[in-house]
């Protein structure tokens, strides 16, 4: 097995991974237990793009900020992969959050 990199796992993450090692120059090779690949963690995902939505509570701006950025990347160069959702966020006026 010749190869530049060797990647065990054909989840989200080693997926990831080879397709920018490839569009590098690397000679890629991925090692999956499953038959397809995404079965193991990666078929249970919940499949969301996180938006950093939680983290404004917390005041954690520039991880909202990088969320943000992750996701308008995703939109420019893979929109085929997202299909947008409205979501509505509640808003009680007894609740205890700031």
């Amino acid at each position: 097995m010749d190869c530049d990199i060797l990647i065990i796992g054909a989840g989200i993450q080693g997926a990831a991974v080879a397709h920018l090692a490839v569009q590098r120059g690397y000679r890629v090779r991925v090692i999956e237990q499953f038959s397809r690949a995404a079965e193991g963690t990666s078929s249970r995902s919940s499949k969301l793009i996180h938006g950093g939505l939680r983290y404004l509570e917390t005041g954690q701006f520039k991880l909202v900020r990088e969320c943000l950025q992750a996701q308008r990347t995703l939109l420019r160069e893979r929109p085929s992969l997202v299909t947008l959702t409205p979501f509505h966020f509640p808003v009680y006026a007894d609740t205890t959050r700031p």
